[in-house]
């Protein structure tokens, strides 16, 4: 009979293993081993009980089973081999003890659960009970319902002391003290405690999440499943179970719920390292833009202050210790919008100012930490952007309601505006004091429009209009030492006429319209002694001569603006002030052809320029420059159609400049048509067509005689560009002058037969006659100049050009004429 024998170790400390021996051993011929004690199978039983005896009594050492048969078993000593504890726990009681934990964790999750549902019925039985004691107070204080009709007979009114009874003087005081201690009482228990109930509930989520934390009780996807279950309970509590009860309460649990879910997510990257930073870094955004879209659904002032809080504190909390300031900033601005979003959506006054804290926070850190020179654009696009998102930020709620402006709304836009000069002149003032200049006049614009927003949308106070025009007057004042020279004159008399001007439209006083006026003379008059003009070659637009000029023409305009809007009542008034403003206009244009001349100039005098093609691209950009300067101002023409009528103006008027403009088209060779000038030269013939069609919708007359004087222009482009090209000089040097005037008269026949043909399409006697004329001009043209000066070929093909044109148009009328009379013997 074989019998095998198994070696059992024992471990001392708590657990054991059982395994199997590496040797068999025949025991066939001598029973059982020498040393072996013999055991039955209710022996082992009992010794397999015994390994586990409480601490204190001896322990066998080993055990080994014969297993040849049930009549007996050997168990054998042999040497202990020692376990190290934390893998002793892991063999035996791990999956126990991991399970006992959980089962802890669970029962005190479900402990305080039911202590939040017992703490809310508790919250609405107190509410039931308050009400009740209002209404007996009520009720003891009016008298007994029924009481009154058996004491007060029918047809006799009510006596005063039975309807009223006199209250003694002394007890009118402790009514009015205990309405205040029952208010105070009343947010006390409603507000306060479920906001510190909320902020408490989460922080007893983040000390269970550390507990398990530390203990290495659960694993981490448990412990990261807890915590997310948890504060998903808690949210669905308070927005599915709680909102009958108590809405405030409701968004306290509800807060408690999405500050869980935002730290559970936060702490399982930090610590597991659960997801990549970027897919946390979305989560966390999602779960601060959920509070605040919640907040916003359900008026709830503690969902969006914790949705705010969670918002600015993920860039901190997930930060990388590296210079992001681009995806920082254009965080905070998305976030910046958010708190005017809010401002206009909720009666609430404080978000403004509490991402404006959170901003000036983060910048500050970012300066302090990652600035350096080369970061100056960054820098300076924050230290300008922020300022003026949070000053609108501050307007927003004011503009869209149309009230009065709050004042810490207007101590914010204030410290807005002057945080932002700070903050650039800071930045600008050591190496770049002409961009400081433009910063600064742009940072009394930006208050000045504030002023006008604040007016225009109903939210003026005197208050408003005293620190708004200070707030403008600080960065002109910081202004002339940051610059000038010469220039510095102009700029602070222009800038002394706006304000004036300012002030008088503020409290129609034309006294100071006077004054202002006087200002801009002395403005004008600096200027041109100072003798402020460019010489060589210098930075367009951004340079001091055209600052001040610039300067010197808004003040015009404003001033102008401003006195026609004083004068409203006052036809006369009004047209002065118009003309005031159609003068800065012109004067602007003026200074933008000057600095355009100029800036060509100076080019001319750098080594190795090429004068030709400067002098073609100084007439491009002249005549674009003309043909859309309107359009500064006809972007409100839909609001304003008596604009087109200024737009028609201003092309009557630089009609001739345009027309002398085309006497030196080309300076240099280039393809007919194909070239910068004449596509530069056609946008101005162009939008005087675009403005014919609307300067004067119900006059045809006026439209057909600015389509006629578009065509002129259009003509006489077409006679420069054909005449003035110098490639033929080139292509044929001793035949150009023939290839000119021959084309110049098939342009004329050309467009004189399109002419025609529209005219009549279109039934336009206007056209038709044009084309007629041009027609007759064309013939003329040909038999007297062609016929003299064209030779050979060229000649040619001008009489022959405007012989088939002459026909084809003969022919057209002659159709036309046909369909007029069969159409008038049908009427």
């Amino acid at each position: 009979m074989a019998e095998c024998v198994c070696e059992v170790p024992l471990c001392i400390e708590d657990s054991f293993l059982v395994g199997r021996s590496a040797a068999c051993s025949d025991v066939r011929r001598g029973g059982v081993t020498p040393g072996a004690y013999v055991m039955s199978d209710v022996m082992v039983a009992e010794a397999l009980a015994r390994v586990n005896r409480p601490a204190g009594r001896p322990r066998p050492r080993a055990l080994i089973f014969l297993s040849a048969g049930p009549a007996a078993r050997t168990i054998t000593p042999f040497r202990r081999r020692a376990s190290p504890p934390c893998a002793t726990r892991a063999r035996h009681g791990g999956h126990v003890d991991e399970f006992l934990v959980l089962c802890i964790a669970l029962a005190i999750l479900g402990t305080l659960i039911a202590g939040g549902i017992a703490f809310i019925l508790v919250l609405v039985l107190r509410r039931r009970v308050r009400r009740l004691e209002s209404r007996l107070a009520i009720l003891e204080r009016r008298g007994a319902p029924g009481e009154e009709p058996q004491v007060a007979p029918i047809p006799v009114p009510a006596p005063a002391p039975e309807s009223a009874p006199p209250v003694p003087a002394h007890a009118a005081a402790p009514p009015a003290a205990s309405s205040w201690a029952e208010s105070f009482e009343a947010r006390l228990g409603t507000r306060w405690l479920s906001w510190i109930g909320a902020l408490i509930s989460l922080v007893a989520i983040a000390l269970l999440l550390k507990f398990l934390y530390d203990q290495g009780l659960i694993g981490p996807a448990g412990r990261v499943a807890i915590g997310l279950a948890a504060s998903l309970g808690i949210l669905c509590l308070g927005e599915l179970g709680l909102k009958r009860a108590s809405d405030l309460l409701s968004q306290a649990v509800s807060a408690a719920g999405g500050g869980g879910l935002f730290l559970t997510t936060f702490l399982s990257f930090k610590f597991y390292g659960f997801g990549g930073r970027l897919a946390t870094f979305a989560l966390l955004v999602y779960f601060a833009a959920f509070l605040l879209a919640l907040a916003v659904t359900r008026r709830g002032a503690v969902l969006a202050a914790l949705g705010l809080v969670c918002a600015y504190a993920t860039p901190y909390l997930l930060s990388t210790g590296q210079d992001e300031a681009e995806a920082l900033f254009a965080y905070l601005a998305i976030f910046g919008l958010a708190s005017a979003a809010l401002r206009v959506a909720c009666p609430w006054r404080w978000p403004s100012l509490l991402c404006a804290a959170f901003t000036a926070v983060y910048y500050a850190g970012w300066y302090a930490k990652f600035y350096a020179p080369e970061r100056l654009g960054i820098a300076l696009a924050g230290a300008l952007g922020f300022p003026a998102l949070f000053a609108l930020s501050a307007l927003a709620s004011g503009a869209w309601r149309r009230r009065e402006i709050w004042l810490g709304d207007l101590v914010l836009a204030a410290i807005a505006v002057v945080a932002a000069v700070g903050q650039s002149w800071v930045l600008l003032v050591t190496a770049h004091r002409m961009p400081l200049g433009f910063t600064l006049i742009g940072c009394a614009a930006f208050a000045l429009g504030m002023l006008w927003v604040v007016r225009a949308r109903g939210m003026r106070t005197a208050a408003a209009e005293e620190t708004m025009l200070l707030v403008s007057a600080a960065p002109l004042a910081l202004l002339v030492p940051a610059l000038l020279k010469a220039e510095g004159a102009v700029i602070g008399w222009s800038l002394a006429a706006a304000v004036l001007a300012a002030i008088g439209g503020g409290a129609r006083r034309l006294a100071m319209f006077a004054l202002a006026g006087a200002c801009l003379w002395a403005a004008w008059r600096a200027g041109m002694s100072a003798r402020v003009a460019h010489s060589g070659y210098f930075i367009v637009i951004a340079n001091p001569v055209f600052l001040a000029w610039f300067t010197a023409a808004a003040a015009c305009f404003f001033t102008g603006a401003r006195f026609s809007a004083a004068a409203r009542p006052r036809r006369g008034l009004c047209l002065l002030g118009a003309g005031v403003q159609v003068l800065a206009s012109a004067a602007f244009l003026c200074l933008l052809t000057y600095e355009a001349i100029a800036w060509f100039s100076g080019l001319r005098t750098l080594p190795g320029a090429d004068a030709a093609a400067l002098r073609d691209y100084q007439t491009a950009t002249l005549a674009a420059l003309w043909a859309l300067y309107p359009w500064i101002y006809l972007w409100r023409a839909a609001a304003r159609p008596k604009l087109w009528q200024w737009a028609a103006v201003h092309y009557a008027a630089l009609g001739l400049f345009f027309l002398l403009l085309l006497l030196r088209l080309h300076a240099r060779a280039a393809l007919p048509l194909l070239n910068i000038c004449f596509a530069a030269g056609a946008l101005f013939p162009a939008m005087a067509f675009v403005t014919a069609r609307r300067f004067a919708p119900g006059n045809r007359q006026a439209t057909r005689a600015f389509e006629i004087y578009g065509h002129v222009l259009v003509l006489a482009l077409l006679t420069a560009e054909f005449g003035g090209c110098l490639m033929f000089r080139e292509w044929a040097p001793v035949h150009h002058r023939w290839i000119r005037l021959a084309l110049v008269s098939v342009v004329w026949a050309g467009y004189a037969a399109g002419l025609v043909w529209r005219g009549i399409a279109r039934s336009t006697a206007a056209w038709r006659w044009l084309g007629l004329i041009l027609l007759g001009a064309t013939a003329i043209k040909v038999l007297t100049v062609d016929l003299a000066e064209v030779r050979q070929l060229w000649r040619v093909l001008s009489f022959a050009v405007l012989g088939v044109l002459l026909l084809a148009c003969s022919y057209a009328y002659i159709r036309y004429e046909a369909r007029r009379r069969s159409q008038c013997e049908r009427k």
